[in-house]
């Protein structure tokens, strides 16, 4: 990443937003009490908004945080978070989102592990707020926005880019986020393809759970149109990740396509449809139907990666 022309901070927490100025506004009024022991920059990454947002960015002050002020117009939040990347400046970086609420103690639990050595990257606690945790949701549902409950903190199995944070030498061997990955793009998994270099390169993943996050999304994706869509997404990005990362072989996608297709069909025929929820074994079927279908789309490109590499092939 390209040094900063400023003084090097100790930490920088990079957040990345795009049309969410209401949330946004509410994520950085919980900063206020934020307790931070180290000299640390926020970098407030603007991923070309047109809803006032890069007014509420601009506005912003903090009394103990430098704030810094980045607009990138490229779409994609994987865009936002490596241009982030590389203007900051701090040994550890934390990335958080829009539509989360922090409390005093956040950074100081987060960054420990790191400090101390005994970690290089972690994965803070994430949970959702009352009104948003619902009496239908299982602990697989909950995961699906990021709780962080189902994660071992000895070995979790990826990190989550609502609240996260790494040394700053892991970005010399995964130097940042697959721009066709996450909102904006194929719509997930960034995160997730991240850890899986980050851990590949020979750095310790460690989970810090003591002070957890809230994540405050938006209601609107409890509906069942917007968990449908939440599941395509898992099958695309999960199609993405196995053809160009890991190099798997599929044979036989068009039939496994035409059996989920059909068990999906009887499964609708037996389940009663509410207009909010959706099971969890309709989820797993959606998911795997657009798995095969991306599947077939992605094994016809050339690979981005070598097996299971840390970083695109430049063509």
């Amino acid at each position: 990443m390209a040094p900063s022309s400023r003084a090097p901070a100790d930490l920088s927490i990079i957040l990345s937003t795009r049309n969410r100025c209401a949330s946004l506004v509410q994520t950085l009024a919980s900063f206020r009490g934020l307790e931070v022991p180290l000299r640390s920059e926020l970098l407030l990454v603007d991923n070309g908004s047109t809803d006032g947002t890069w007014d509420a960015v601009n506005s912003y002050r903090h009394p103990t945080l430098e704030v810094r002020r980045i607009m990138e117009e490229t779409p994609g939040v994987s865009y936002a978070r490596n241009r982030g990347l590389s203007e900051c400046s701090g040994r550890v970086v934390v990335f958080t989102d829009d539509d989360v609420r922090v409390f005093p103690g956040w950074i100081t639990s987060l960054v420990r592990l790191l400090l101390d050595g005994g970690a290089d990257a972690v994965v803070g606690g994430i949970r959702l707020p009352e009104h948003l945790a619902k009496a239908w949701m299982t602990p697989l549902h909950r995961s699906l926005f990021a709780s962080t409950e189902l994660l071992d903190p000895e070995r979790p199995a990826h990190l989550i880019s609502a609240n996260m944070a790494v040394v700053r030498t892991v970005l010399s061997k995964v130097p940042g986020f697959d721009v066709e990955l996450d909102p904006g793009r194929l719509g997930a998994w960034g995160d997730s393809l991240f850890s899986w270099q980050v851990r590949e390169a020979g750095f310790r993943l460690r989970g810090a759970f003591d002070f957890a996050i809230e994540h405050h999304f938006d209601e609107t994706r409890l509906s069942r149109a917007s968990l449908l869509r939440a599941a395509r997404v898992q099958g695309v990005c999960r199609a993405y990740v196995a053809h160009h990362w890991h190099h798997e072989s599929r044979p036989g996608s068009a039939r496994r396509l035409l059996r989920r297709l059909l068990d999906l069909a009887k499964l609708r025929m037996r389940n009663r449809v509410s207009a909010e929820g959706v099971p969890m074994a309709e989820l797993q079927l959606i998911e795997s139907i657009w798995l095969e279908r991306q599947w077939m789309h992605e094994s016809r490109r050339p690979r981005n990666y070598t097996r299971r590499g840390l970083t695109r092939i430049t063509r």
